[in-house]
C-alpha cells in the first residue's frame, strides 16, 4: 500500500496522474492519514507546494484538511500548519472544484441519515465459526473450550487465541491412515471470520460465509479440503510416511482444483461471483478446471504475482497480474475498491455485516474507488460511501428489532 501512494503521489506531482488515479490517491491519503510514510511524503514535496501559499489562507487550508481526513480539532492536530497546508493545497488540485461542491454540501449530505437515527445500528463482523465433525456433531469454536479431545473423530482441539483454532490429529489416527475417508467441516456465518491451522500445520484463513471440509485423516499421498467462499492459505510442505517426497495439498473449488506444494494463496469462489479467482502470493500452484473424468487437460501453473480467473461456465482459465492488495485486503482488515460495481460492493458488505440488499433504480453504472476500515460500523462505512453524492442508502429493521438488516440502495 506504501508503494502504490508513493507511486501515485509522485505521478501527481509530476503531472502525470489520471482523474482515476486522483481518486484513488485521495483515499489513499484519507486512509493513511496518521502514517508516518505520508508525512514523509508531504515533507519532500513542501518545496513544490509551497508555491501557492498565497492563494489559500493557512486557517482556510487547514479547515480543508480536516474535512478530507476527518482529523482531530486544529488545537490536537498532528501536523504543522504547513504540513496541514500543503496536503491540503494537494487534494484541492487534485480534485479542483469538484472538491468544493463536495465541502458545501458534506453537511447536507450526512444528514440523510437523520430519519434512520431511530435504527440501531449494525456492528461489523467478528471471529466466529462452527466447527461440524464427520458425527454430525456440531461445536461453537468461539464457546468451545481451549484444549479438548474428540475421541470419536480422534481429533484434538486447542484455541491459542480468539478468532484461532489449532487442530491436531491423535496418534491413533496417524497409525490408521487407511480408514475409510470422511469429512469435518468449518463454516462461518455472514458477519465472521476464523483462522484455522489443520493436521498438516497448514494455515487456513476463512473468510464470512465460507467453508472448508478437511478429512477425518488425511491419505499416503496427498492432502485434500474443499472450500466454499473465500480463503487465505499458507501450505506446509509436507513429506509422506517414509520421509521421502512431498506431498502435494489439493483444493476442491467448485469445479476447480488447485494443487500445491508448499505456498501463499487466496482463492474467492463465492456462489454468486461468475468466477473462482486464484491469486498466487508465493510458490507455485496448479490450477485445473473440472474433475475426475471431466477433469480438462488445459491447465495454468501460477507464478508469485500472477491471479487466474476459472469462468464458472465456460471452464476457461485467464491469467492476469495480480492486485495483491485488493486480494489481502479482506484478511489486512479493510475493503478495497478498485472502480469496482456497487453491486459486487454491496455483496461484500452483505457478507460481513449479515444484512439484505434491495435496489430502486438502475445503479449498474456506479462505481467507487477507495479504501475502507473493515471494523466500521455499517452506518459509518454507507455514510462514507454516500458522502460521494452518487448514492443513497436506508437502513430498515428487520420485523423483530431494530436493528437495521436491510439496505435500500437508491441511485442519485
Amino acid at each position: 500500500m506504501h508503494q502504490r501512494l508513493k507511486y501515485l503521489y509522485h505521478r501527481f506531482l509530476k503531472g502525470n496522474c489520471t482523474d482515476v488515479e486522483y481518486q484513488e490517491l485521495i483515499a489513499l491519503m484519507d486512509f493513511l492519514k496518521d502514517d508516518p510514510v505520508l508525512h514523509e511524503l508531504l515533507d519532500e514535496s513542501w518545496p513544490i507546494l509551497i508555491e501557492n501559499e498565497s492563494t489559500l489562507p493557512i486557517d482556510r487550508a487547514a479547515a480543508i484538511y480536516q474535512r478530507i481526513v476527518k482529523e482531530p480539532q486544529l488545537k490536537h492536530r498532528m501536523f504543522h500548519k504547513w504540513k496541514l497546508y500543503a496536503a491540503a493545497s494537494l487534494l484541492l488540485v487534485a480534485i479542483g472544484t469538484i472538491f468544493y461542491f463536495y465541502t458545501d454540501n458534506l453537511l447536507n449530505r450526512s444528514q440523510t441519515y437523520s430519519k434512520n437515527a431511530s435504527i440501531e445500528d449494525v456492528e461489523p463482523g467478528t471471529t466466529k465459526a462452527i466447527l461440524t465433525l464427520a458425527s454430525g456433531k456440531k461445536i461453537d469454536l468461539n464457546n468451545a473450550a481451549i484444549d479438548m479431545q474428540e475421541a470419536q473423530s480422534n481429533l484434538r482441539i486447542r484455541k491459542p487465541n480468539a478468532g484461532s483454532v489449532t487442530l491436531s490429529l491423535s496418534e491413533y489416527a496417524n497409525n490408521n491412515l487407511q480408514n475409510e475417508v470422511e469429512w469435518n467441516t468449518i463454516t462461518t456465518p455472514k458477519g465472521g471470520m476464523f483462522n484455522i491451522v489443520l493436521p498438516d500445520s497448514s494455515q487456513v484463513f476463512l473468510n464470512a460465509s465460507s467453508s472448508i471440509s478437511f478429512p477425518t485423516n488425511f491419505a499416503q499421498h496427498e492432502r485434500e479440503i474443499k472450500l466454499t467462499g473465500e480463503a487465505y492459505f499458507e501450505v506446509e510442505r509436507h513429506k509422506d510416511i517414509k520421509g521421502n517426497s512431498n506431498v502435494p495439498f489439493i483444493v476442491h473449488v467448485g469445479s476447480q482444483l488447485i494443487e500445491v506444494l508448499g505456498t501463499k494463496f487466496n482463492v474467492a469462489a463465492y456462489t454468486e461471483t461468475p468466477s473462482i479467482v486464484t491469486t498466487l502470493l508465493s510458490g507455485a500452484v496448479k490450477v485445473t478446471m473440472g474433475q475426475g473424468k471431466e477433469q480438462s487437460k488445459d491447465a495454468v501453473i501460477l507464478k508469485p504475482g500472477e491471479q487466474s480467473r476459472a469462468n464458472k461456465n465456460s471452464h476457461k482459465i485467464t491469467v492476469h497480474e495480480a492486485d495483491i492488495e485488493e486480494s489481502m485486503a479482506w484478511k489486512d482488515g479493510y475493503f478495497l475498491f478498485n472502480n469496482e460495481p456497487l453491486k459486487q460492493i454491496m455483496e461484500k458488505i452483505t457478507r460481513w455485516y449479515n444484512v439484505e440488499v434491495s435496489y430502486e433504480g438502475n445503479v449498474d453504472s456506479i462505481r467507487f474507488l477507495g479504501i475502507y476500515d473493515r471494523s466500521k460500523s455499517l452506518r459509518k462505512l454507507l455514510k462514507d460511501l454516500e458522502q460521494t453524492g452518487k448514492v443513497h442508502f436506508d437502513l430498515i429493521p428487520d420485523e423483530n428489532t431494530t436493528k437495521g438488516r436491510r439496505v435500500i440502495v437508491t441511485a442519485r
